[in-house]
């Protein structure tokens, strides 16, 4: 029994020494799709997006919970992973620090999403400045630039792949069930990201509200996709990272701006 268990589970000490799960250095280029128990884990505007200093033991738990959490969910799924399991990834001794601090799997999914939207609102509101000033505030293409390339410049800057696999994940299988996402709700994180849908919507006020949000869910898909299939592919068989980027844009708007069938 015990050799069919270990054939059976991926071990934890695998995943955490993968250098994929070093927090804030990810260069994870794995594509495929895995499952773990929970005794397994595993112009522009400049560049804004930063990582304040945590201060308090309880803080750095948190965050440590938070990165454990965006690396295990993006590389495995958000459903085949343990809590457990993440407290594990975390290196935390208490086999509940998730529960602890967070409740359950869904508030430590939340605690995520509010987390990165925070780093990433103050290159938003920049852009969403720029385009004010440039008169670019009807641009799809520009509105579409402010809710993807902050996203873009953590894998093209930071090389981290991570968060982008994560949300992938969650449009895949957590946005259906609705389980919401800090645009959904008034969130501080997300004032600069609303603001850029809510300005897609009046420009694209043809689609209605509905066939605009399925769209925005499908070509955010796309990007996410784009760059996930970069990251795996092996460079001689890529396109440079910006043109890659410029590429994306284009599909995303030449779809988001097609006529309804009916």
């Amino acid at each position: 029994m015990a050799d069919s268990r270990k054939r059976g589970r991926i071990s934890l000490r695998h995943v955490v020494e993968d250098s994929s799960l070093t927090p804030l250095t990810e260069t994870s280029r794995s594509g495929s799709a895995k499952s773990i128990s929970t005794e397994a884990a595993g112009g522009r505007a400049p560049s804004r997006i930063a990582e304040p200093p945590v201060a308090r033991k309880s803080d750095r738990t948190r965050h440590a919970l938070i990165y454990a959490a965006e690396r295990l969910f993006g590389e495995f799924g958000i459903d085949a992973v343990g809590l457990r399991a993440i407290a594990e990834a975390a290196n935390q001794r208490n086999s509940n620090a998730v529960q602890y601090h967070f409740g359950d799997k869904l508030e430590l999914l939340k605690a995520i999403f509010e987390l990165r939207e925070g780093q990433l609102q103050p290159e938003r509101q920049a852009m969403l400045d720029q385009g004010e000033a440039q008169g670019r505030l009807g641009d799809v293409r520009w509105l579409l630039r402010v809710c993807f390339e902050p996203n873009f410049k953590l894998y093209r800057e930071r090389h981290e792949i991570s968060y982008l696999k994560l949300h992938a994940a969650y449009l895949t299988t957590h946005r259906p069930r609705g389980v919401p996402h800090p645009v959904d709700y008034d969130s501080p994180n997300s004032v600069a990201f609303r603001r850029a849908i809510q300005l897609l919507g009046k420009r694209l006020a043809f689609l209605g509200e509905r066939r605009l949000w399925l769209r925005l869910e499908s070509v955010g898909e796309m990007f996410l996709s784009a760059l996930i299939q970069h990251a795996a592919r092996k460079e001689e068989l890529n396109l440079p990272i910006d043109e890659l980027f410029e590429d994306s844009i284009e599909m995303m708007a030449a779809a988001i701006v097609a006529p309804p069938t009916r």
